[in-house]
């Protein structure tokens, strides 16, 4: 009789969530090395083990879309140049590569030169000055000007 009290009762059994403590055994000693080392040959990379590795053509043996595998993968930025110029056209797959690089080169972007613009607290920050400061502003640099030819014209006259 499976009665809710039955399900949620204690078992006197052993639970499977049970930790135990985990001994070390003592460590083995090393034996001697059972047989030689393997048997020496001079290729660098052996695919097959039952049989012989495939021979490799000349490049007129083999389809011309093979050969463009080996060529160094187009970046982001060069498949817009084709795309602009109508050079290339992309596939939808393609489409779908290129939209998730430039996602993850813009936020690249926004990381290393931070994602926001600065925020201004009013908009008195940014305002322009206005013609009183202007003259204010262009007076005190004739000053300055006037004040450091001043002193190179008494340097001179010394």
């Amino acid at each position: 009789m499976n009665t809710l009290a039955n399900i949620f009762r204690r078992s006197s059994r052993p639970s499977l969530y049970t930790t135990t403590a985990v001994t070390r055994k003592p460590k083995k000693k090393g034996g001697k090395a059972k047989g030689g080392a393997g048997p020496v040959s001079d290729d660098i990379v052996n695919i097959f083990k039952e049989r012989e590795d495939p021979i490799i053509l000349p490049s007129e043996y083999y389809p011309q879309w093979i050969f463009q595998h080996l060529d160094k993968p187009i970046s982001s930025e060069e498949v817009l140049d084709h795309i602009k110029y109508g050079r290339y056209v992309p596939s939808g797959d393609m489409t779908y590569t290129l939209m998730r690089s430039l996602q993850r080169s813009k936020i690249r972007l926004q990381n290393d030169y931070g994602g926001e613009e600065e925020v201004y607290d009013s908009d008195e920050d940014w305002r322009e000055p206005d013609d009183g400061e202007v003259a204010f502003i262009m007076n005190k640099e004739a000053q300055e000007a006037k004040a450091l030819l001043g002193s190179d014209e008494e340097e001179e006259e010394e």
